[in-house]
């Protein structure tokens, strides 16, 4: 005892030794890696940033092609350029059906004047006219155009127009084909959230917002001494760090323009959020350290117990071969008295003046010798079983096979053997002639209990979830309680002709099939054994093991 506390004090002094030659280092490490970490991860959020803008480009970008693709299909039907006015109508309806964020499809003729409208917003179609719109006047150059905010006449809106032109049969220019979106659809396309309280504006090469989380609040144009503004009309994208103009706080501003339209995103994100991250920096490295040294203190445990594991495996290791010890004992044992009997009736056979052997003589040695075999078969099937071949079996039908071949034994004893089957053909995954070998060793012990008035044994089969349950009741004369607890044991028999290894052999073939085996007795009332096998195969038949 006084080794075993001593050896604890040692293993702690040493993992607190560890401990402080670990973590000193690793703390000091980190706080120098700490500003350059933090360096870091100032670049990889705002390259972050750049990249959020990039893809909200493309897709504003994709969604604006789409929108133009789909207007410039439309212009090469024969009923724009025919002029039909109810045929573009319908086309129109059944576009807005699939593009229902557009609030209107229109298309005008050379004259500005409206030929045909969807959904029809306009009371008087034949008082509009477009001829002073600048993205009337852009299209019938020949260009697609995609505007600039402005209000729509008849509902007050805030939008944006993409237009493109439409030809006659002739090839000339005819007139323009327009789609009129919501700025709040274009809010949504931008609606992400950019760290905890970052987000995305989309402003014009004019100046005037587009989207903006609080687009209703913000009429006028960006100022013209922005820096943000100032880049944006340099062109190209990039990143600034500045303090903005209209509230004086720090951020990070990363733009990036649009292809399909004179537009601009923009990511904007505080600093102060980065400061935040600065101090979960410090809080995680703390963790990080705190972690460290449980994963130290749990290394050294996890070495100690490795340790215990080992010397308990050395120890069970000891106890099997005690096992195997007691086994080839209680075989020694089983084997010489048959053995000496053999010995001396052949000596007694060698000692008769004549030479013969008498016919009793004889039959003595040869039931000693199949009794030798005996015990030799049933112990190698607990050293070394046979192959399986594993099939589904109705386990019904195995007992009732069990019955009728135990019923002549049965008689002799006068006993009575029923089966009570409550389940329609319990089915199991199973070795038949295993499972068969270990009912007839049960059944036979009940047999053999039975007192010579006989008695009465029912096997009764029920189901319980995914288990099949198997309950075998005898009224014999019991099992002692001394007895009780160590059946299975090799050799354990209270018969005079016994080897003992007959239950030994039903208990591994119920545990080999996944199943468990519970044995309930009384001295002078009975006996009643529980078998629970599962439903399906088991994951792995041990004896299948070689």
């Amino acid at each position: 005892m006084k080794y075993r506390l001593n050896s604890f004090m040692h293993r702690n002094k040493s993992l607190i030794i560890l401990c402080v030659i670990v973590l000193i280092p690793i703390a000091i490490l980190s706080y120098f890696l700490l500003y350059e970490n933090y360096q870091s991860r100032h670049e990889q959020e705002t390259t972050k940033n750049l990249q959020i803008a990039q893809l909200l480009a493309q897709n504003l970008d994709s969604y604006i092609a789409d929108t133009k693709s789909s207007l410039l299909e439309i212009a090469t039907l024969d009923a724009v350029k025919q002029e039909d006015k109810a045929e573009v109508q319908h086309i129109f309806s059944n576009l807005h059906f699939v593009q229902n964020e557009v609030s209107l499809f229109w298309f005008v003729d050379a004259s500005g004047h409206l030929l045909a409208e969807y959904p029809n917003q306009n009371p008087d179609p034949t008082s509009y006219s477009a001829v002073d719109k600048e993205f009337f006047q852009q299209a019938m150059k020949g260009n697609t155009y995609v505007s600039d905010r402005i209000t729509g006449e008849i509902t007050n809106r805030e939008i944006v127009i993409v237009c493109v032109p439409y030809r006659n049969n002739k090839g000339q220019i005819a007139g323009v084909i327009g789609a009129s979106i919501p700025l709040e659809y274009l809010q949504k396309k931008l609606e992400l959230k950019v760290g905890s309280s970052g987000y995305a504006i989309l402003i014009s090469k004019s100046g005037k917002f587009l989207a903006h989380p609080k687009l209703n609040d913000i009429r006028q144009k960006v100022k013209p001494n922005d820096p943000v503004w100032q880049a944006v009309r340099a062109g190209g994208s990039g990143t600034l760090d500045i303090v903005a103009p209209y509230d004086g706080v720090r951020k990070f501003f990363s733009y990036v323009p649009m292809a399909e339209a004179d537009w601009e995103v923009v990511v904007i994100q505080p600093l102060n959020e980065f400061e935040a991250q600065l101090h979960q920096l410090i809080t995680r490295n703390s963790f990080i350290i705190i972690l460290l040294f449980m994963l130290i203190v749990l290394a050294a445990r996890y070495l100690v117990l490795t340790r215990n594991r080992e010397e308990e495996a050395r120890v069970l290791r000891s106890e099997k071969l005690a096992v195997v010890g007691e086994l080839a004992a209680g075989m020694a044992h089983e084997i010489r008295n048959p053995l000496t009997a053999i010995s001396g009736f052949i000596q007694m056979i060698m000692n008769r003046d004549d030479g013969k052997a008498p016919r009793e003589y004889l039959d003595t040695v040869m039931s000693e010798i199949n009794q030798i075999q005996s015990i030799l078969e049933e112990t190698l099937v607990l050293a070394r079983p046979a192959p399986v071949q594993i099939t589904s079996v109705d386990v019904s039908q195995v007992i009732k096979d069990v019955i009728t071949l135990m019923q002549p034994t049965a008689s002799l004893h006068n006993c009575y053997l029923s089966l009570n089957c409550q389940v329609e053909s319990p089915i199991l995954q199973a070795e038949p002639n295993r499972l068969k070998q270990a009912f007839v060793n049960l059944i036979k012990n009940s047999i053999e209990s039975m007192p010579e008035s006989g008695g009465q044994i029912f096997t009764d089969i029920t189901l319980s979830g995914n288990r099949l349950l198997i309950c075998i009741k005898d009224s014999g004369c019991g099992i002692p309680k001394d007895m009780l607890e160590k059946l299975g044991n090799p050799f354990l028999t209270s018969k005079e002709k016994g080897t003992g290894l007959g239950l030994t052999v039903t208990f591994r073939i119920i545990q080999n099939h996944g199943g468990t085996i519970r044995v309930e007795s009384s001295l002078g009332v009975g006996t009643s054994i529980f078998i629970s096998l599962p439903l399906t195969q088991p994951k792995l038949f041990a004896f299948e093991k070689r």
